[in-house]
């Protein structure tokens, strides 16, 4: 069913909403689990070609973690179909055949709502401003524990209270598993969808749980799918396809044989700022390179005084657990730091012996300002500052250079290419693959 369904609608990836790994997550054999739980379940011929994008349920974190995110860059991931790159990351994509961006901000709730403090703050700061700054036409945060479901486990009260607001704030929807139930609930223009079928239904139907009984616009739970509404048959498992346009999204739920279930109503694009409007918006303060490494330092700081702090209670597995994720993250940092302090420098540099400034927007709207030398055209350092991160050179390849841009936690690689002699310069995103192109007259 969800392999037909792949092929019929052209779907581009699958999203994977935690307990990826049932009931234990991965213990041992990191091969041969992925060969029995992922390869030879999804191993239709559309699925076979697609992408998917994980994120951790509880059921994961009872076993290690860690393993999903190496199984990314192993040689064992068959085709690179499995993305989990890091504890908390996003991911934004064209979306095909339109000029609409969809981003999915993927946020582990295990960590979110977990024991350990300062690992929590770190990951909903992150998620906050991933949020706040996203310029995608349609926005998800995908997690795995709801925010409001009209099942047995229901509402999260953390949820509603932290992330809730924020999702209103900014027009944002939120998807979850962790209940084994389907359904979808939309309060305060705000669309929730809950998908926990991926191995059996149903847990009971409790609207309750649920903001309002109006609110519930497709739930299906209880014995054979029919607590809620009648069923025409009995439901065993099902899934979630969602197809978006220039004009709208819509989600439907699908049994597991592919039948359709429910369609929503058509859900429109946001109504977004781009990183200019939201520059000139808040008076031209946005942070530059040279604010950035006092703020590293000071990030920095904290991390190495948690770490120490969890590392000395050698009893206590998810303090040891927390304590090897800050370390991860600290290392990363100090990466950066040393060559975002090389980079300033010649920034610095370049700008007393004359520089131009020529910004580019590109079809995602991320402002990227390049800096490069007027005397003899050739880009021997090149800075890039967006409203999202910052940019700096890790190699050169003759004429293209490879920079590594940071983004929260999540490191995207850019590629410049300098045409010689065709009077353009493209700036190509190596994870969206979209162009930009300016001439030399606008340097």
């Amino acid at each position: 069913g969800m392999d037909a369904v792949a092929s019929q609608i052209n779907a581009s990836f699958v999203v994977l909403l935690g307990d990826n790994f049932y009931n234990q997550g991965i213990r041992g054999d990191r091969k041969k689990r992925f060969k029995a739980t992922f390869d030879d379940v999804y191993n239709g011929e559309a699925l076979s070609n697609i992408s998917f994008y994980a994120i951790a349920g509880n059921h994961d974190h009872l076993g290690d973690v860690m393993e999903q995110i190496k199984h990314t860059s192993s040689e064992d991931n068959i085709n690179e179909r499995w993305n989990y790159p890091d504890w908390w990351y996003f991911k934004i994509f064209d979306v095909p055949g339109t000029t609409k961006t969809l981003e999915i901000i993927f946020f582990d709730t295990e960590i979110g709502l977990g024991e350990e403090e300062e690992l929590s703050k770190i990951q909903w700061s992150w998620l906050k401003e991933r949020i706040e700054l996203s310029t995608a036409d349609y926005l998800w945060v995908a997690g795995h524990y709801p925010i409001w479901s009209a099942c047995m486990h229901g509402r999260t009260a953390d949820l509603l209270k932290f992330l809730k607001p924020h999702l209103e704030k900014y027009n944002a929807n939120y998807m979850n598993g962790h209940d084994h139930c389907m359904g979808h609930i939309v309060h305060e223009n705000t669309n929730y969808i809950t998908n926990g079928l991926g191995s059996h239904c149903c847990y009971d139907v409790n609207i309750k749980n649920a903001p309002s009984k109006d609110a519930v616009k497709f739930w299906i739970g209880g014995k054979g799918g029919s607590g809620h509404q009648e069923m025409k048959y009995k439901i065993h498992s099902g899934f979630t396809s969602i197809k978006v346009s220039n004009e709208d999204m819509r989600i439907t739920f699908h049994s597991s044989d592919g039948a359709e279930l429910y369609t929503s109503d058509p859900i429109p694009p946001r109504e977004v700022q781009s990183p200019k409007q939201k520059f000139e918006n808040n008076d031209g303060k946005i942070s530059g390179l040279s604010a950035m490494p006092d703020r590293f330092e000071n990030t920095l700081k904290r991390y190495r005084k948690s770490i120490t702090t969890l590392a000395n209670v050698p009893s206590n597995k998810r303090k040891l657990k927390a304590a090897v994720m800050l370390t991860r993250l600290v290392q990363q940092m100090e990466r950066q730091l040393v060559e975002l302090d090389g980079l300033i420098e010649d920034w610095e540099e370049e700008k007393r012996q004359g520089i131009v400034k020529l910004s580019l927007f590109n079809r995602r709207k991320h402002e990227v300002e390049i800096f490069w030398m007027t005397t003899d055209k050739k880009a021997r350092s090149i800075g890039i500052i967006s409203t999202n991160g910052v940019g700096m050179i890790t190699s050169s390849h003759g004429k293209r250079i490879v920079v590594k841009k940071m983004d929260g936690t999540f490191v995207q690689d850019i590629h410049i290419d300098f045409n010689e002699g065709s009077e353009q310069i493209a700036v190509i995103s190596g994870v969206v693959n979209a162009g930009v192109k300016a001439t030399k007259d606008d340097l």
